[in-house]
């Protein structure tokens, strides 16, 4: 989708790039903390994940959380 940005401040990605999005409540607010952001309504691309979070087709796993290439 053209709309969507990542969250993570001057992230540069290529198109083939898949976004994601906190699957519950306590995730969003995980993934708030780790980015320093206050809105809910936000995509992190595949880039900011470690390989252990991603399943087959490029899906997370539940757990999963940014941690590559982030913000300082």
């Amino acid at each position: 989708m053209a709309s969507q940005k990542c969250a993570v401040q001057h992230c540069i990605h290529n198109s083939d790039i898949i976004f994601h999005s906190p699957r519950s409540r306590p995730h969003l607010e995980l993934w708030k903390r780790i980015l320093g952001i206050k809105n809910d309504n936000f995509f992190v691309c595949d880039q900011h994940f470690e390989e252990k979070f991603v399943k087959i087709q490029k899906r997370l796993t539940l757990d999963a959380f940014p941690t590559q290439m982030l913000n300082d």
